[in-house]
This record gives structure tokens, C-alpha cells and sequence, in this order.
């Protein structure tokens, strides 16, 4: 989990202000890893384990650690239920590249699913809305994904509890963060499927975010994820033996606006 990430020494990041128990729920902040499994959609051989996978909460191999004057970089590794997993972190001024590449191990085909799963900061939710996401087919994860439809707007306001899945359908995944009418954050993938928006509203702890680990009662003020994302694990294609899969996130920071 990256748990802080600034632009000259901005905090591009939400994390919580106090610890989280160590109980094994999934823990809001910074930007943890949803793998090999999104939610409890358990693949093959899997009838029970921790909401969103186990990347979140097991220790990473680290392969490699470089550094100089423009940039960090981070190479890590784990494997879990026959797949490997090799994740690339490039932190350079202003930008924030994410590299996430998926391989089967194992003999037979394998599926997964995974999110990128970053937690921004917002100075006010309210003021807040996304850009880059008009003619995009959705699905309104709180109507129980019986909404289908096309978005038609400009802007998605972010004014309320939001939990959107954007389907990627032709080209690349972009999204604008803009806050106050001041371009902040761009997120754009090449890979992605789709892109998740979540606010978890005022009223969190009705909105299932309970179940999903703590949150402070005005954590909803703060708080936008957009997250990369592939596809559910019902509609993923499984992975070949030998075969990978990358899923990708470039973030950066904007104040030409």
C-alpha cells in the first residue's frame, strides 16, 4: 500500500488519522492493490478469503530499489493461488506511474481480477467533480447494478454518495479531478476496463462502507477513488499457463487551471 504520495509537499493522498485495527477487513487509504480477486467474487478453488484479495494485506518481495534526483523506483513480486504478480512503482515529480503485470504459473487457465485503488484527498467533496468520463457506458453500483446506461454530461458532480463503475468500451481510460474549478489530479490508464468512482456519502455506515472497515464520520468529505480497474471476475477472460496480463496507472498533478 503506498500510504503517502506529494507534490511539492502536497499530501496527494487520503489516509486515515488514526491507526486501523489489524483485524483483517479491508482498510480505507493511501492506494492499496484489489488481487487476484475483486469484492468476495472468489475465482476457482476459493470459497472463503479476504474482501478485495490478499495483495492488500500480504508483504510484497522486493526485487529492486533505485533512486536519484528525478525520480523513485520500486520493483516488488508475490504469488498466490498459482499467479505471480510483479508490481512497478515509478515516483517522479508531479507523476506517479503504476505498473501491475498479472501471470499464471500455473498449469491451467486462471482467472483474476484486480483494481487499482487510490484513495485522493479532498480539501471539500462537495466542491468536487470528475471530468473525461462523458459518453461512457456506467452500471450505478447502488441501484445493484441494474442501471446500464450512457453517460451524457460534461462533469460528474460529486455531491453524494457515488459509486459508479465506467466501462471502457473504445480507447484509453481517462479521468479529471477537478476541485473548486482548479484542474488537480489526472488519472489515465491504457489497460483499464473500466474506472470505479466511490465517495462513500454522508451516511457511510448505511452505504456499506462499514463492512469495508472503519471510516471517521467526515471521512466522506475528504475522500474520491478512482479506480483502474479490469473486468469482474464472471466476465474476465482467464489467463493461459505462462500468459500475463498488465493493468496500468498514471497519475499526475495539473494546476494550469
Amino acid at each position: 500500500r503506498i500510504v503517502s504520495w506529494k507534490v511539492r509537499g502536497e499530501e496527494m493522498l487520503w489516509m486515515p488519522s488514526v491507526p486501523q485495527k489489524n483485524d483483517g477487513k479491508w482498510r480505507h487509504g493511501g492506494i492499496p492493490i484489489v488481487w487476484p480477486w475483486q469484492c468476495d467474487e472468489y475465482p476457482d478453488g476459493v470459497t472463503n478469503g479476504p474482501l478485495h484479495g490478499v495483495a492488500w494485506q500480504r508483504p510484497f518481495k522486493v526485487e529492486s530499489h533505485t533512486t536519484s534526483s528525478r525520480a523513485d523506483q520500486l520493483e516488488l513480486s508475490l504469488e498466490a493461488g498459482g499467479l505471480r504478480a510483479d508490481y512497478s512503482i515509478l515516483c517522479g515529480d508531479r507523476l506517479l506511474n503504476l505498473t501491475f503485470k498479472t501471470t499464471n504459473m500455473d498449469k491451467v487457465p486462471r482467472k483474476f481480477a484486480m483494481s487499482i485503488h487510490p484513495y485522493f484527498y479532498l480539501s471539500e467533496r462537495n466542491q468536487t467533480v470528475v471530468e473525461g468520463l462523458n459518453g461512457r457506458r456506467y452500471r450505478d453500483t447502488r441501484a445493484g447494478f441494474v442501471t446500464n446506461g450512457v453517460w451524457t454530461a460534461d462533469e460528474m458532480p460529486i455531491t453524494a454518495w457515488t459509486d459508479h463503475e465506467f466501462l471502457r468500451g473504445d480507447g484509453t481510460m481517462f479521468g479529471f479531478v477537478t476541485v473548486a474549478g482548479k484542474a488537480r489530479l489526472i488519472i489515465h490508464s491504457n489497460d483499464a476496463e473500466a474506472f470505479w468512482v466511490w465517495n462513500p456519502g454522508e451516511n457511510w455506515a448505511k452505504n456499506g462502507a462499514a463492512l469495508y472497515g472503519e471510516l471517521p464520520d467526515d471521512a466522506w468529505r475528504h475522500i474520491l477513488s478512482i479506480e483502474p480497474s479490469t473486468f469482474g471476475m464472471k466476465d474476465a477472460k482467464p489467463l493461459l499457463p505462462g500468459e500475463s496480463r498488465v493493468l496500468t496507472a498514471v497519475i499526475s498533478k495539473d494546476d494550469s487551471l
